[in-house]
């Protein structure tokens, strides 16, 4: 069987969310266990005020398989033996501005959120917090700072000899200029990063030339 449907709420003017679905599912014929199935539920939506728009989503997915390729002559093992049992559930939320500010600044700070699971056998869970903030001085020049926070832990369970478990930080901070102009296009920033106790200093830097007018870049 399979199916799949969505479905669109709001105006578009106060707020509009969309939630859409799917489902699959197989049974192999002629091989022991070749079955598997997904699941996939998604909402997403928007609250607009006058000045900003409010937005989020959050998501589940569920996927099961077997290890059915083994040589089913030698070997017997039952279906809960072979069974690989994927889940995710994630969640993002933020905030933009839909006009300009006083100072003509633009944001959308906005948060990530993702739990994955092999069930009873690990579990990676991800937090990503992004802050990017741009000042435009006229048409031509803008000044962009972006702070990013991305934090990831991992844990085994019933592996042997020993469970693993460890933690992944990763925090960066990137102010960048960039300039625009009918022929040329240049960004020019740097990105220090923070990985665990680990320092890089990144460079972030870019240009675009407009060769000719048909739009042949370099």
């Amino acid at each position: 069987p399979v199916i799949a449907a969505g479905i669109s709420l709001g105006d578009g003017k106060k707020g509009l969310m969309n939630i859409t679905g799917s489902y699959i599912q197989s049974k192999g014929n002629e091989i022991e266990y070749q079955d598997y199935a997904m699941l996939n539920i998604k909402g997403a939506g928007s609250y607009f005020t006058p000045k900003n728009e409010v937005y989020g989503s959050v998501a589940f997915n569920a996927n099961n398989y077997y290890l059915y390729g083994y040589d089913h002559s030698i070997y017997t093992y039952t279906k809960d033996e072979l069974k690989q049992q994927f889940q995710d559930i994630s969640f993002s939320a933020g905030i933009r501005n839909k006009v300009k500010t006083p100072m003509d600044i633009s944001y959308n700070p906005n948060l990530q959120a993702s739990f994955f699971t092999n069930v009873d056998k690990l579990s990676e869970n991800t937090f990503v917090l992004e802050a990017p903030v741009e000042k435009r001085f006229n048409e031509m020049l803008s000044f962009k700072l972006s702070g990013k926070a991305d934090v990831t832990s991992y844990t085994t369970k019933g592996y042997d000899p020993n469970n693993i478990k460890f933690d992944n930080y990763v925090f960066q901070i990137a102010p960048a200029v960039d300039f625009t102009s009918s022929m040329l296009k240049l960004h020019g920033g740097v990105t220090p990063t923070w990985s665990n106790a680990d320092f890089y200093f990144l460079p972030d830097i870019y240009a675009e030339f407009k060769l000719r007018e048909n739009g042949l870049l370099l």
